[in-house]
């Protein structure tokens, strides 16, 4: 009696098990992503809640001022660029994740802060801090802030 012994995989049992690799693969990096925009939009949010408090400090530190009247994070001089505070580590983009954009606007009396931001799903959100305590986090483009230093939602 001759017997062959066969060892090993045939070519349809490998396939079928990359195959199964690959879309557990596929799964794991779908949730990885989603976990990943999870962790940015909660960055922004964390530094959005940490300007409120820095802008708290400035303005009693400044004779009850949040500083002259200005829309830009980089003015030299004014509430946004106070390192004292720690405003300045706050209001700048850097601090925030890849592809967020910056806009300030600040008064004598009211100031306000919105971070725009587009995850992987390619949704626009915004969130928005103002001197009133108005924490907003919206998928509006109506909240503008130039100008009016809060973060209601403007018909524009």
């Amino acid at each position: 009696m001759n017997q062959t012994l066969k060892r090993g995989f045939t070519l349809i049992e490998l396939l079928v098990v990359i195959a199964i690799i690959g879309i557990l693969a596929s799964v794991v990096l779908a949730s990885l992503n989603t976990a990943r925009d999870k962790g940015n939009a909660a960055k922004i949010s964390s530094q959005i809640s940490g300007t409120r408090a820095a802008a708290d400090i400035y303005f009693s530190s400044n004779g009850n001022s949040y500083s002259i009247a200005d829309n830009d994070c980089a003015i030299a001089s004014t509430l946004f660029t106070d390192t004292v505070s720690g405003m300045a580590n706050l209001s700048v983009v850097t601090a925030y994740p890849s592809g967020t954009t910056i806009t300030c606007d600040a008064s004598d009396t009211a100031f306000a802060l919105k971070a725009t931001w587009a995850g992987q799903d390619a949704v626009i959100k915004y969130w928005c801090v103002d001197n009133t305590g108005s924490k907003v986090i919206a998928s509006t483009t109506d909240m503008a802030i130039d100008g009016d230093s809060n973060c209601d939602i403007d018909n524009i």
